[in-house]
């Protein structure tokens, strides 16, 4: 059952009180009104030859990331590739735990509370992992109606719709399924220029 608007886009004074506080919590903010311009930004953020690391997101897809990692010609070394690539299971693994400390890791997150933390939940622990420390740089995608009030209507909004949405999109495509296993609040980052949010003001993606 579910008891909030989850879904609904916050005015522009929201989306600054929020951007304000992550940016006084050490992370970068750039706000764009669409998936077109967040994906515009990734680009020019970067350089030619990073290794590059995804964790899965339905954001990154929607905005065309997904496909432009993809892409043959693209400038970056994309590890996610390489790991689907590898047939031995051992080596697949091995290869997982290496991708999560790529030059870039992008992705996106469940919650984002006004006063400046970024909450998620995973089954795996890949993001929990290349968020906190292990990724050189972090690009998380999100859009502005992930905005709650505080971490505990962030655990609701998780459990309520982000889990129920993506354990439906994991059986539709992959005949698998989702849990929450792992959680990760970052309330603070001290590495100048590790974390990047690009938080879409005018258009709602991902769960």
């Amino acid at each position: 059952m579910q008891y909030h608007q989850w879904d609904k886009l916050p005015n522009k004074n929201i989306v600054d009180k929020a951007a304000s506080a992550l940016i006084s919590n050490g992370i970068n903010v750039n706000a764009v009104k669409n998936g077109k311009e967040a994906l515009e930004y990734i680009i020019k953020l970067i350089p030619p030859d990073a290794l590059v690391m995804d964790g899965g997101s339905t954001t990154l897809k929607q905005i065309g990331f997904l496909d432009y990692l993809d892409d043959n010609f693209n400038k970056w070394k994309n590890l996610h590739k390489d790991i689907y690539s590898e047939n031995d299971e051992i080596k697949r693994l091995t290869l997982r735990r290496t991708a999560v400390t790529a030059d870039y890791f992008l992705g996106s997150v469940n919650a984002i509370t006004i006063d400046g933390k970024l909450m998620l939940a995973d089954r795996s622990g890949t993001r929990v992992s290349a968020y906190s420390f292990a990724a050189k740089k972090v690009i998380i995608v999100a859009s502005a109606n992930k905005i709650v009030d505080s971490l505990e209507m962030g655990r609701l909004r998780i459990i309520e719709h982000a889990l129920p949405l993506e354990d439906k999109r994991m059986r539709d495509e992959n005949n698998s399924f989702s849990a929450i296993a792992k959680w990760l609040i970052i309330e603070k980052e001290f590495i100048k220029d590790r974390i990047t949010l690009i938080i879409i003001t005018d258009e709602q993606l991902g769960f």
